[in-house]
This record gives C-alpha cells, sequence and structure tokens, in this order.
C-alpha cells in the first residue's frame, strides 16, 4: 500500500486549486475510505475551482498500525511535528502540495462525532465561517497549538480547515456518506475571497461530569440544546437519580458520549456555544 496521489482538473480556468488530505492519524479510516469511495464513484464538483488534488492515506506506517506514529518504533504524531526543519518523507510530500495549492482541507476523524468542521480561532475565522455557513456544515471553533498542518497552512497564508468525521479504527459507512455530500457542498461554495478580521466566537465547550453512574444523555450528535435544557442525568445501580445536568446557553452537539458508566471528570459532550 501508498499513499493515493489523485489530480483532477476543475471546470473554472482561474478557480481555487485545492487539496484533501486523509490518513493523517493511521486509526482514522472513515476518511480514507470516504475519499476512496468518492474517487471510485469519480464524485467531485469541479465547476467552481481550478485543480483539485488528493492525498488519501498519507501516513501509510501509521495506518498498518492504527496509531498516530509516523515512523516504526518512535513516537511523531504527523499532524504536531509540521515544523520548518522537518525532512521526513511524508513532511515534504505535505509541505511540496499545500504549496501548490490554495485551500487545504483535512480529513480527521473522532470516536463519536457528528461530522463538523473544527475552526482556528485565528485573523481567518471569519471568513472560514462563512463559507462553512454557505456550505450548510457545522463549526466548532478553537484555539489549536503549534506544528499542526491547519498552524503551517495559516502561517503561509493558506486558509485551511479540520473536518472532523465519525468513528476510530472503524469504517463509518453513514459517516461517509454524510460526508461526500458535505465535501461537495464545500467545493461548490469555495469561491470566496480570503480576508482577515477579528474574530468574535466563542470556544467549544467540553461538558464533563463531576459524579460517576449510569449514563443517560437526552441529546445526540447535530442536535441543538437551548438554555435551561437538561443535557443529561445520572443515575446509580438503583436507577436512583442522582445527578443532572442543565444547559446554561444555547448550543449544538458535536461530539456525544460512547460509553454508558462514567467516572468523575469524564468528557460528556462536546459543544459549540451559540
Amino acid at each position: 500500500m501508498k499513499t493515493l496521489i489523485k489530480i483532477y482538473e476543475g471546470e473554472k480556468r482561474n478557480g481555487k486549486n485545492v487539496l484533501i488530505l486523509t490518513g493523517i492519524h493511521g486509526d482514522e479510516i472513515t476518511p480514507i475510505y470516504t475519499i476512496a469511495s468518492m474517487i471510485k464513484d469519480n464524485n467531485f464538483n469541479l465547476k467552481y475551482i481550478n485543480k483539485l488534488t488528493i492525498l488519501n492515506g498519507v501516513n501509510i506506517s501509521g495506518i498498518k498500525k492504527a496509531n498516530r506514529e509516523m515512523i516504526e518504533n518512535k513516537t511523531k504524531d504527523l499532524n504536531r511535528i509540521l515544523t520548518n526543519t522537518s525532512e521526513e518523507d511524508a513532511i515534504k510530500l505535505l509541505k511540496d502540495k499545500i504549496s501548490e495549492n490554495d485551500i487545504i482541507i483535512d480529513i480527521h476523524s473522532s470516536p463519536s462525532c457528528t461530522e463538523f468542521v473544527l475552526i482556528d480561532i485565528d485573523e481567518y475565522t471569519n471568513t472560514i465561517k462563512s463559507w462553512c455557513d454557505k456550505s450548510d456544515v457545522k463549526y466548532g471553533f478553537r484555539y489549536s497549538g503549534a506544528n499542526t498542518i491547519k498552524r503551517y497552512c495559516l502561517e503561509q497564508e493558506k486558509p485551511a480547515l479540520t473536518l472532523e468525521i465519525n468513528k476510530m479504527k472503524i469504517i463509518d459507512f453513514e459517516s461517509a456518506e454524510k460526508t461526500t455530500y458535505l465535501i461537495n457542498n464545500l467545493l461548490k461554495n469555495i469561491d470566496f475571497r480570503l480576508y482577515e478580521s477579528i474574530p468574535n466566537v466563542k470556544e467549544m465547550i467540553e461538558i464533563k461530569t463531576y459524579q460517576e453512574g449510569l449514563l443517560e444523555h437526552h441529546y445526540f450528535n447535530g442536535e441543538n440544546f437551548h438554555n435551561g435544557d437538561i443535557l443529561y442525568t445520572l443515575f446509580d445501580f438503583e436507577l436512583n437519580e442522582i445527578f443532572k445536568m442543565i444547559a446554561k446557553f444555547d448550543g449544538y452537539i458535536l461530539c456525544e458520549p460512547d460509553n454508558s458508566f462514567v467516572n468523575r471528570g469524564d468528557i460528556i459532550y462536546a459543544v459549540q456555544p451559540i
């Protein structure tokens, strides 16, 4: 197996050049399957772009071992070492392709999430938010760390987003189908102007539990909730209610729990306030 490199000529001569990445983390297989299916079906909206480049399955050694390591017997997360001094083959390939393109879509997956875009809070936040709004894609805002692919792209003045989809290590076929729709919506609305502005957004929040118990969560991936709603309830082994979490703001669910018994401090939801 090797990284699949596929290039499509778009229909708009003065349109943007777009790069799609999958398999940066070897335990995230749904993105690889999604793009492979789209390639097989020739299912990409090319009307508004000049060129589409795909790197499907970048981190081959990590994929074979179902982990995030790029090199055998070395702990290197490919999405945490994109520095100006890195000379590994995968790093060079990424940098070369990033330099050739205008917009980068990096597809990842999480254990139990809706399909959404992670948007860095920086000078390009409002551009990416507007793009996602037009594309009918949910999003969460965060302050990202250094040395990620997305940070590297933005430092090169190239807008980049992380598209998060469902499941780790196994293929979520339903999520793959939804992601196909979202990718083509993003491509369809990609004819935008990049501008810098001061963001006025709320960072996504992890909602944790203060007690242990059997969990009944009342909201699921992608659903909206309102201030005052009961987000989840905890029970003891006699099914006596011991705790319930009341929402203090309006928002929507990005990631839902994947365990039915939770301990103190466990993350129940990742949510985006609105």
